[in-house]
């Protein structure tokens, strides 16, 4: 009886460790927000401009905080829906989107290209996020000749962004 019972919990356990299946996503958390990517992101330095970016070599994605206490030196209230404050970055930076802020469930979005220095046109997409304590933009960047299938992926993902448990 020991012997079969054993047995047993050795095959439970052989399959319960074989047939996991393996998570193909990566977690990005920056400050109080976090969203869920497809493996092969890895950090890519764009400082400058983000302050945290992710590259999977053919998208990037950034993610820019606005603290409430810094909103007063862009311009911004801290009073604005996430709906809002993408009309106002819109204007503010003077982007010209092919239609105006949309909406992807409740995450608000727009989208442009823009061609660089080399005659590359990219395809951007910045959505708009608001916690409690800060405006977060995290924009989706791509060749523009996968704007199509990048509009996709990028709208999917913006289903995987959370606040941080601790902020909330």
């Amino acid at each position: 009886m020991k012997k079969v019972l054993s047995l047993i919990l050795l095959t439970t356990l052989s399959l319960a460790t074989f047939s996991c299946k393996k998570d193909n996503t990566v977690r990005v958390e920056y400050c109080e927000l976090g969203i869920v990517l497809s493996e092969g992101f890895e950090p890519y330095d764009q400082s400058e401009i983000f302050n945290a970016t992710y590259s999977d070599g053919r998208t990037v994605v950034g993610i820019r905080r606005y603290s409430f206490v810094d909103c007063f030196e862009y311009g911004f209230l801290s009073t604005y829906t996430p709906e809002k404050f993408a009309e106002v970055y819109l204007d503010k930076f003077g982007l010209e989107a092919s239609v105006g802020v949309q909406m992807h469930g409740d995450v608000p979005y727009f989208a442009y290209t823009n061609i660089d220095a080399g005659g590359t046109a990219y395809y951007y997409m910045p959505t708009f996020y608001c916690t409690p304590y800060a405006y977060f933009v995290i924009t989706f960047i791509t060749p523009a000749s996968r704007q199509v299938e990048g509009r996709a992926e990028f709208l999917t993902y913006t289903s995987t962004v959370y606040i941080l448990e601790e902020y909330i």
